[in-house]
């Protein structure tokens, strides 16, 4: 996951950008979807404009993440190096508090289903419910859903957190969002990791990265979580803030995140660099909402000060 030129490319005006991102199909779509479901066009009509209300906002959203990526400056080398913000930092103390939360959670859960069950049950059961209680009934089914689906894909990775950073107090515990597709497990694994098949090489893309004496490891798992990959310091070079392509297109979806330089061969034994990257985020429901660029910043700066060496990394090098 590393950055790419696109993100240095000048961003396509909003007009050009909606036709060349496909996003024109949601309102072209959604009334022919109504059209086999027996509507008729006036009936289906509204369909179109709350498509073109979803496509619009969301080529809105996606663009201006394409043009704050294209406006970042990251911090100048060699600048003061901050401390790592506690919000994407995993405390030690929270494996306790993350156990009463997921029983917690599964309860609500629970108990939540059986109450749009319900509702469903008397909705169809009744003969004069009311458009209120229909819409009321529609809004809580969608309701528990994103929660269902937040919560069982968060969980895993929440409890993975706390167990590692209550098994590593001294060190730096951090929840990170990676990019869609297999290149940062194909990288790490060829520069770090065990011979493992290529189809257990990808990196979960909600994962938990330790910084310890070590070096920086990635790691999988739920309630006894393991080491999937480990990259020594002396593979790591400089360690800055950049945009960080989200997508496995490299073309859509970008955040300010944490990139790493690593010393690599190529297949010839020549020395060189290659670079992978990742989005710290959120220990809890919202992880798939990534931290701002001031906390990706900080945890950057973190992982460069524990960094061996790094004021002497390229002495004796030239470009000559």
């Amino acid at each position: 996951m590393a950055r790419e030129d696109e993100t240095a490319r000048p961003v396509d005006p909003y007009w050009r950008y909606y036709l060349k991102s496909w996003y024109w199909v949601i309102p072209v779509m959604m009334p022919i979807a109504a059209s086999l479901k027996g509507f008729t066009w006036p009936e289906s009509a509204w369909t179109v404009r709350m498509g073109l209300a979803i496509s619009l906002g969301w080529a809105w959203f996606t663009r201006g993440r394409l043009v704050m990526a294209a406006a970042y400056v990251p911090p100048a080398v060699g600048a003061p190096l901050s401390v790592i913000d506690p919000a994407a930092r995993i405390a030690p103390d929270q494996l306790h508090r993350s156990r009463g939360r997921g029983v917690l959670g599964w309860g609500l859960l629970v108990i939540s289903l059986i109450v749009v069950v319900s509702g469903f049950v008397w909705l169809v059961g009744s003969d004069d419910s009311g458009v209120v209680a229909e819409v009321a009934v529609s809004v809580a089914s969608v309701a528990w859903m994103l929660f269902a689906i937040f919560f069982i894909m968060t969980r895993p990775v929440i409890a993975r957190g706390a167990r590692v950073a209550a098994d590593h107090p001294r060190d730096v515990v951090v929840s990170v969002v990676v990019s869609a597709g297999d290149d940062l497990g194909r990288t790490l694994a060829k520069l770090a990791g065990p011979t493992v098949p290529p189809r257990r090489q990808g990196v979960p893309s909600l994962s938990t990265v330790l910084v310890d004496d070590r070096g920086l490891s990635f790691w999988k798992g739920w309630t006894q979580p393991h080491e999937q990959y480990l990259v020594p310091w002396k593979l790591i070079g400089p360690v800055t803030a950049a945009p960080i392509q989200m997508d496995a297109a490299h073309r859509f979806a970008v955040r300010i995140g944490v990139e790493v330089m690593l010393r690599a061969t190529e297949d010839d034994g020549t020395p060189g660099w290659v670079t992978i990257g990742f989005v710290p985020t959120r220990n809890n429901l919202f992880m798939v909402f990534p931290h701002r660029s001031e906390i990706a910043e900080s945890v950057a700066s973190e992982i460069e000060s524990r960094r061996r060496g790094r004021r002497d990394l390229f002495t004796g090098l030239t470009t000559a």
